[in-house]
């Protein structure tokens, strides 16, 4: 676990006007890109507030069509980085064996 990745999904978190101290977000859309396969995808926010681990991001069933196993990202076991680029905030999340995108418009 990074503290910058912790701190990339709280910058994301706060690009998207959601609150730290929840537990959960609702479903955000997004543009998820991993290779040259995309699509829009519903991801939530959580935040491990008892454990201490930060915050994390969860998929549905849908993103095993991308060929990811897990449905859930955290950053005790990926890294995470964010960044805005023209108003578009894009969320990566990358482990030995993959790395996708969150593209969020503001």
């Amino acid at each position: 676990m990074t503290i910058e990745s912790i701190q990339a999904i709280q910058a994301c978190m706060r690009f998207l006007g959601l609150r730290l101290d929840q537990r959960e977000s609702k479903e955000i859309q997004c543009d998820f890109r991993k290779g040259s396969a995309s699509g829009v995808m519903l991801v939530q926010f959580l935040n491990d507030v008892h454990a201490h681990q930060g915050p994390y991001i969860a998929f549905d069933d849908t993103i095993k069509g991308f060929g990811l196993q897990y449905q859930t990202f955290k950053p005790a076991f990926q890294e995470f980085s964010f960044e805005i680029r023209r108003e578009v905030g894009i969320l990566t999340c990358s482990d030995t064996n993959f790395e996708f995108h969150l593209r969020f418009d503001k």
